[in-house]
This record gives structure tokens, sequence and C-alpha cells, in this order.
């Protein structure tokens, strides 16, 4: 076993078999950065003239085409060319798939004398190690973190047999391939779970997750009641911000509809003053109030929170007193989770419609009896819980799973992977096919392409 340490803000040890040599990377990779044309000759359709020029965002979407002219190209990159993104967050990108020419933002990695296979090259430079070494010394310019090349080309690579690298390709696009599998599946999991609470939640409402503890499906005991019927309905305001008097020494929790992102709220990010909840008029709302976000487009209009503390709000909150001898405040809440869809829609407004208090108020619930309300709350609450640890468990997996994508790379540039393989094709790794004849081979390559220097003429 053969090792180095590599030192720096990043110092780590890098361990090798015996049949595979160290070397510098810029030894045995040629890092060749690409060329910005002016954007004033960006173009945005094709032509038979023109080239795709490709920048680091277009590996993940073609949204952003852009082409310049054939004879402002400079730098070229085929499908099977690894490149490296050089700017960030994150930095040290590594990215194959497209064709055209490339950008500053790219490097190009291209092995010396086909000392690497470009998928082994793809894969070794995937791995965890050489990204904290470059994340370690990365330049920033203009705001974005980038590459420090000389850093980078300093970094102590293996270099490995040819064959063995076609190995180490063969096993990790199988092992990888399962990884991704498995990750693909427990991705999906999250979108079931929403759907089970779903309809969880419209069964609830609906009376068919008590039909059992009824004893029959007629929904009997429940009416058609509205929110306005069984709760006062409320909103807060925002204290002017010129007056310091309302937001010095504060205390009193002041939330916003961002507060309704979370099922239950138990702090504030803003207080306001004894004083504001005086002269505007903002008498904190009790434990057990819910938060019902009236305004914002995106996926806060028709948010539902319940409060664990006692705080006031902004005009944006409808707060829902539910009367506690009608109603049980969670069942109501089961109703306004699972109508979300259909309050958002109720708004009304231009570019950016909302809710009004009367609006919030004639939203319409069907009630049973406070039994059956408590049976509903205390069944939905035991089906969440399970979709909960059911949760809990994908995302631990998830993180094993991540974790076992470079646990894998590791392995395979510790020679871990193909020790079999090695002691079984030793004619393959010895001799003219050594990593050692092969380092040479570069190297003597190397000395032979640097310039002649010319003798000076002896006057």
């Amino acid at each position: 076993m053969k090792s180095v340490v590599v030192d720096g803000s990043y110092t780590h040890t890098l361990n090798i078999p015996d049949e595979w040599e160290f070397s510098e990377l810029k030894n045995v990779i040629n890092l060749v950065g690409g060329n910005q044309p002016p954007k004033s000759k960006f173009l945005y359709e094709a032509s038979d003239n023109t080239i795709r020029l490709i920048q680091i965002r277009d590996y993940k979407s073609d949204q952003h085409k852009v082409f310049i002219q054939k004879s402002d190209a400079k730098r070229f990159v085929n499908k099977t060319d690894v490149m490296i993104g050089r700017y960030g967050p994150p930095i040290f990108q590594i990215l194959r798939g497209l064709e055209g020419a490339y950008n500053v933002a790219l490097m190009k990695a291209e092995p010396v004398l086909g000392s690497y296979d470009k998928d082994f090259l793809y894969y070794y430079l995937s791995n965890q190690d050489i990204y904290n070494y470059v994340n370690s010394a990365s330049d920033r310019t203009a705001g974005q973190s980038g590459v420090n090349k000389e850093h980078l080309e300093k970094y102590p690579v293996p270099v490995v047999p040819l064959a063995e690298q076609q190995e180490i390709v063969r096993q990790l696009d199988v092992m990888l391939a399962q990884v991704e599998q498995i990750k693909a599946r427990l991705d999906a999991i999250p979108a079931i779970l929403k759907k089970f609470r779903q309809s969880v939640l419209a069964e609830a409402v609906s009376g068919k997750l008590t039909e059992e503890w009824r004893g029959t499906s007629e929904l009997i005991g429940w009416h058609n009641k509205t929110l306005g019927d069984i709760a006062i309905v409320k909103t807060g305001k925002t204290p002017s911000r010129k007056e310091s008097k309302y937001w010095e020494n504060a205390s009193i929790p002041w939330l916003t509809s961002s507060a309704t992102g979370n099922n239950f709220t138990d702090s504030a990010d803003e207080f306001i003053s004894d004083v504001a909840s005086k002269e505007c008029n903002l008498t904190p709302f009790p434990k057990g109030t819910l938060l019902l976000a009236m305004y914002g487009e995106g996926k806060t209009r028709g948010q539902v929170t319940e409060l664990l503390i006692e705080a006031t709000c902004n005009q944006a909150c409808a707060a829902i007193l539910v009367n506690k001898e009608i109603a049980h405040t969670s069942f109501v809440k089961i109703r306004l989770l699972e109508n979300y869809e259909v309050i958002r829609k109720a708004a009304s407004g231009g570019n950016q419609p909302n809710l009004n208090l009367n609006k919030v108020r004639e939203i319409d619930i069907s009630l049973p009896t406070l039994d059956e309300q408590f049976e509903i709350v205390n069944i939905v609450k035991s089906l969440f819980v399970y979709a909960y640890k059911i949760e809990e468990t994908v995302q631990s997996a998830q993180k094993r799973v991540n974790l076992l994508t470079q646990s894998i790379l590791a392995k395979a540039f510790s020679g871990e992977l193909t020790a079999e393989w090695r002691e079984q094709h030793q004619e393959l790794i010895t001799g003219i096919n050594s990593a050692e004849s092969l380092l040479a081979k570069i190297q003597a390559e190397r000395e032979a392409s640097k310039p002649v220097k010319k003798a000076k003429k002896v006057k």
C-alpha cells in the first residue's frame, strides 16, 4: 500500500495499492479553460453557421440555450468530455453530456496520452476528498466562489493501469445505478405520504373515518355550519415601523403569514411593545388560536397554524378562536387543512388575490357531535404519527444512501473494489501495462514536447 498526505486547509491521506502510482494532477491531466464571447454576439436561434455556447446552467436545463457564430468559437467540448464548473455555488461541479463551444465558467479535463479513461476520470473527480480540497482553497471573484486552478493542479492523483480503470468503471456503473434506483424509490415516498395525509383528511371531514365508530355510514348528528357560526374570526395589524416605541423593549410575539408554514407555532421572529398593543389595539390571541394566511401567492395563502403561545399578528392573518362548546379546535384545523385548495381559490383581487375576514367566516364545515370530533381527531393523529415515522425512516435512509455513493467511490479509488481483480489479472497491470510504465511514458512525452532552448551565440 502506498500513501501520501495532502497538506493544506483540507489535510487528508490518500492510500493506493502498490501497483498504482501517484502524480500531480497537472502532469497527467490538462485543464483547459473556456472562452467568453461578448454578450453582444449571443444568438438565441440555431443556424448552419452557429454553434451552441455551453454554460454551467445548461447541464441542468435546456431552457436558456445560447448560440454563437462558429467563427467566434475557440474552445470545443463533446458529450464524452469531462467538464469542471469553475464557479458556484457549488464550485467544482463535474459535468458531461453536452457538445458545442464552452465558456469561461467551464474547464475541460483532458487526460494526457490517454492516461485516463474518461468515465474513470468523471467518477474520480466526483469524489468527496478532491471536492473538499478544491473548496478549501476556493477563490472569490465578483461575489462568486471559484476554483483555484493552480491549487487543483497540485493535487496528487492516482495513475492506474488502463485495464483496471475500465474494470473500476464497470463495477461503479453497476453499483451506482443500483444506488440511483434506491434514491428514486426513496424520493418517491414523500409524494405518496402527501397523498396519504390528504386522503386521511378527506375521509375525516366526510365521516368515513368514523363509520365503524358510529356503527353506520349515515352522518347522524352532523350539521352544516360555516366557520363564522362556530368561531370568532379577527385579524391584526402592523404597527408603524416609524414609531420606535412600538418595536423597542418589545416582548409580545407578533406574527406574519410566514408563521402559517408550520402546523404549530411556538415562537416569533418579531415582537411589539406594550405601548403598541394598547395604542394599536393589538390584544394577543390565546394559545390554541388558529391563524389562517389570507395573503400570499405561492403556497402561503390558505395555510393554517395553531398557536402554542400567546401572540398577535398582522393584517395578512385571520385569527380563528373556536367556540369549544361547539367544536374541537383540532377538528376545525383538520377541515381547514383538507380544504386548502378551495380556500385559496376563494381569494379575489387583481394580480395578487387575497382573502378577507368575510370569506374566511364563510368557509363551510360539516360538524359532527363533539364526541365524534374527538374520535376523528384521535384517529387522524395516530395515522399522521404513523406517516411521520415513515418520513423519519425515509429521511434517515436518504442520508445513508447519499453517504453510500461517496463510500463506494472511496473504495474504488483506494483500489479496494478491484483487489481481487488485480490478483486474477496480473498480466494486465504489469510490464508495459503497468501504472509505472504509463507514467514513465507520459513523463517522457512531456519532456519531449517542451520547447528546445536555442543556444546563445558566442560573440
